[in-house]
């Protein structure tokens, strides 16, 4: 790797002059970071099955949190991958999604999120539609909801 590659990535990863390693969104980010496994999921009021979330007993949906980056994975392949912003000082807590590959005239996926120790909740509006203000995906909400666990080493 060259040098130059080297001092970028590091930069990159390093929070902001001046933020605190404790800040909010440090902390968030860094908490959110790591493998996690779809364990429940709600879309416009209808519930995902254990069935639906489960092949062969085991929970087959994960998704993958590196950096700025969330990648879904359904029996190990990737299906989609979006880039994220977390605003940790919302109540309750925002995070915004975008599909990458981008796409030209795409928004942003307007969602909350609720992080306490291995469950991550997050609840998503449809494209261009406002964002959830709790964490439910009634029948004509167009909101999804997902709940997750990290996945245990």
């Amino acid at each position: 790797m060259r040098l130059g590659t080297l001092i970028l990535l590091l930069a990159l990863a390093s929070p902001a002059p001046g933020a605190p390693s404790d800040a909010p969104a440090v902390r968030d980010l860094r908490n959110i970071q790591g493998t996690w496994v779809l364990v429940a999921e709600q879309w416009n009021g209808k519930k995902s099955s254990r069935a639906d979330l489960q092949k062969d007993g085991k929970y087959y949906i994960h998704f993958v949190i590196a950096r700025d980056k969330i990648t879904r994975k359904e029996s190990g392949k990737v299906r989609d991958q979006s880039s994220f912003v977390l605003g940790p000082g919302q109540n309750p807590k925002t995070i915004d999604l975008v599909a990458l590959p981008r796409r030209p005239k795409a928004g942003s996926v307007p969602g909350i999120y609720f992080l306490e120790g291995d469950t991550l909740k997050i609840c998503l509006a449809s494209e261009g539609k406002p964002r959830p203000v709790r964490f439910r995906a009634k029948a004509g909400s167009e909101h999804k909801l997902f709940v997750l666990k990290r996945k245990k080493l």
